[in-house]
């Protein structure tokens, strides 16, 4: 370490520590350091709506012409600067060959290409920062239409709608897709019907009526505009409620379900939703919001819907219904149902992913990378932490097996579950489950070119730590397919692997039932 590095880590040591000054009777002691928490970028609403969610890297991108100047501004945690010790921020450029920024937060677009702004604390690096993603272009290509889709899920007169006090989202989509300003803002054309606010296109219902709503393109001449109109109604107290399809008691659910949807009915019928209060028993181990049931770690949880009491509330129906949800821990069903929701990635080095929608089962489409001249290498991480228990100690995935698919010159490859977590009372365990290479306790050929690959917690250690003990839950924040030693006859761009699913059981038993279901449904054989 530099000397300039161990003077700053001794003047923030400084700074953190009480200082403790001695009199003949009296100790001073001084106040520590405030530091910035957090920091965010804002801007004025025009600028703000023009941002959008780059497709491909996932980041805030604000796009600008070249020449152009924005002024950024930005906010903190605290919020009020005069409660930091060291209040004094900083912007910086990625590349100031394509955009460039005063001490003022003034950024200007110099030429076309892509970079980076980042604002942080001058001092203390209390790894508090904000980046925002610029996208600089020559001339701005203009949106020339404009689509309208809502998430209402009811409609009143032909229209979308919602009912007073609550809400719809609309979302616009403009073409062509290379416009440079990819967003909109959106106006009311009654707010005293119904206000819209202008960057999210979240509607408010205020009173009934029909009402439109403008969606207008963001370019600076001849902007594109596109109209919507919904409707807003009165609302209708709900009475009753019951609940159609509730979870039995020995019904589980996998953390990798992400959400369950439960199904239920009002009385009356045409009811305003807001009204039933949701409530979750345990908030650490799921939320529900509208019926809509949002996993969050494992356990036992009381879903329950309430009706204002304001009424009878009519045959089959009760003014509160409940069911219980068991998430146990180490159970998963990672079948890729949900594009979007993978849970598995690992798109490096050149390594690419991508989902597929397959005839009896989807996927994930791997192509490896060149690990070095004569090796390829294709990993796949789940991304979600992974809860493991001996409560289902049968482990299995479903993918491709190089040495299966008949590629001259592959050979030899070395596939391993490798693991990194702990325990409850802090044992580590990490490595490869089985302790070495291609130590799965079972193997099943299927006959469309796949294999299952089968580990079990009851007779397979882990590399380190050993045996997996009873009546714990092992946290892991690595628990992946090493898929490395490929060798390449072809180079590893040529090169590509089916992963189906990755699945949990309690038994053996349980294991081969589910199988002699699986191969009933998709017609694939095993053995």
């Amino acid at each position: 370490m530099n000397m300039n590095k161990i003077l700053k880590y001794l003047s923030i040591a400084a700074i953190m520590v009480p200082v403790v000054s001695c009199t003949e009777e009296k100790l001073e002691i001084m106040d520590p350091a405030t530091l910035t928490e957090s920091v965010s970028i804002v801007m004025d609403t025009e600028n703000e709506a023009k941002i959008y969610i780059d497709s491909q890297t996932g980041s805030r991108t604000l796009p600008m012409i070249k020449g152009e100047s924005i002024q950024l501004e930005f906010t903190t945690v605290p919020e009020d600067l005069s409660e930091i010790t060291f209040p004094e921020m900083k912007w910086e450029p990625s590349d100031e060959s394509v955009i460039t920024v005063d001490e003022s937060g003034l950024v200007t677009a110099v030429k076309a290409g892509e970079a980076n702004i980042t604002i942080s604390p001058v001092t203390v690096n209390t790894l508090a920062s904000a980046t925002l993603h610029i996208k600089v272009v020559e001339t701005a290509v203009p949106a020339t239409g404009i689509e309208i889709t809502s998430d209402a899920t009811m409609t009143k007169d032909g229209l979308p709608a919602c009912y007073i006090g609550e809400t719809m989202t609309l979302t616009a989509a403009i073409t062509p897709a290379e416009a440079t300003y990819r967003s909109v803002l959106w106006s009311s054309g009654d707010e005293a019907v119904a206000t819209v606010d202008p960057i999210s296109g979240v509607v408010t219902g205020v009173s009934v009526g029909k009402v439109t709503i403008t969606a207008t393109a963001l370019d600076a001449e001849n902007p594109a505009t596109k109209t919507f109109d919904i409707y807003v109604d009165q609302i209708i107290m709900p009475l009753g409620i019951r609940f159609t399809d509730a979870p039995e008691a020995d019904d589980i659910f996998s953390m990798s379900d992400l959400n369950y949807t439960v199904d239920f009915e009002t009385n009356p019928s045409e009811c305003t939703l807001s009204q039933i209060t949701w409530t979750s028993s345990d908030e650490t181990v799921a939320t529900v919001e509208n019926g809509v049931v949002t996993f969050k770690k494992y356990g036992s949880v009381r879903i329950s819907a309430i009706c204002p009491e304001d009424g009878e509330a009519g045959d089959g129906f009760a003014k509160s219904a409940e069911f219980t949800l068991n998430i146990p821990a180490g159970y998963y069903n990672d079948v890729f149902a949900d594009e979007n929701n993978l849970l598995w990635d690992r798109a490096n080095n050149g390594q690419t992913v991508t989902w597929k929608e397959g005839g009896k089962e989807n996927y994930v489409e791997i192509i490896p990378y060149q690990q070095n001249a004569t090796k390829a290498r294709g990993d796949f991480k789940r991304t979600q932490t992974t809860y493991i228990s001996k409560d289902f100690p049968i482990i299995c995935f479903r993918f491709d097996d190089f040495v299966d698919m008949g590629i001259e010159g592959i050979s030899k490859r070395n596939i391993n579950l490798d693991t990194s977590g702990n325990t409850e009372d802090g044992t580590k365990f990490s490595g490869n489950f089985g302790g070495s290479n291609n130590k799965w306790k079972k193997k099943y050929l299927c006959s469309d070119g796949s294999a299952i690959f089968v580990y079990d917690l009851d007779t397979q250690n882990f590399a380190t730590g050993g045996a997996f003990p009873d009546g714990t839950v092992g946290t892991f924040s690595t628990f992946q397919i090493k898929y490395a030693d490929i060798e390449t006859a072809p180079d590893a761009s040529s090169l590509m692997y089916r992963f189906f699913w990755f699945k949990t059981f309690a038994s053996e038993a349980d294991l081969n039932a589910f199988l002699t279901e699986w191969s009933a449904e998709t017609g694939i054989t095993y053995e």
